[in-house]
């Protein structure tokens, strides 16, 4: 079984930038080890298999494996940035870490997962939605017409909740702590390698209908195809 995996972003004084994958396992959120050791600037060793051709980084934790991909525990995330030496300490992290677990709290993680999830056929709409599925819910209404560029744009400039970095969009801290965006680990059909795409929540559609200038009554559900009606 493939797990939902969530990106945040973290940036410190000393590490420019570095996206921390995070997946849910029985209710408790875990954390991308090789994305935690290189957002602490900790520098691993590894293990060379020269009969397999692997080289596999040694963690200084034991870890917990999901998908080929070794995962640390909050307490484990902690742990290691607590006990870094003096000359690699960022204090942002802890601060950043908490407020990232704070975002996930209670009911919330359960709509992270849910939005998380591989579309299905059928599924109601709800959880989260892409930028261009956003901009279409929005356009719904008279006084609001939005594109995915323009709509991308505009939460760019206007609402302040993307920025640009290295040619992805990643989102502003305060719109995941908020609720209204969240990050997802999204498959491109035909490839291989995932990427981290942008979703707005549920809150994030209300919010944005009622801060740009939105008239009509809001609705999230799916519209149906139109059909031809004998009369």
């Amino acid at each position: 079984m493939t797990r939902p995996v969530l990106i945040y972003r973290w940036v410190g004084r000393q590490v420019r930038g570095r996206d921390i994958r995070v997946t849910v396992v029985d209710d408790l959120p875990l954390f991308a080890a090789l994305d935690i050791c290189s957002a602490l600037n900790l520098r691993l060793e590894h293990d060379v298999d020269v009969f397999m051709g692997t080289d596999a980084p040694l963690f200084p934790l034991p870890t917990e494996q999901y998908d080929d991909v070794e995962y640390f525990t909050v307490d484990q995330v902690r742990e290691l940035e607590a006990d870094r030496p003096p000359y690699l300490v960022d204090d942002d992290f802890g601060d950043w870490f908490d407020d990232l677990l704070d975002s996930m709290s209670g009911d919330r993680l359960e709509l992270l997962v849910e939005g998380a999830l591989p579309h299905e056929p059928g599924r109601k709409a709800g959880e989260s939605y892409s930028i261009r599925r956003a901009a279409r819910i929005l356009s719904r209404d008279p006084a609001l017409n939005y594109g995915q560029k323009s709509l991308f744009a505009t939460l760019e400039a206007y609402a302040g909740w993307l920025a640009r970095e290295n040619g992805i969009w990643v989102p502003a801290a305060e719109a995941i702590k908020a609720g209204y965006l969240i990050r997802l680990q999204r498959w491109i059909p035909g490839k291989k390698i995932p990427y981290p795409q942008v979703r707005i929540t549920p809150d994030g559609i209300r919010y944005l209908h009622t801060r740009l200038g939105g008239v009509a009554t809001l609705n999230l559900d799916d519209v149906p195809a139109l059909t031809l009606v004998d009369l």
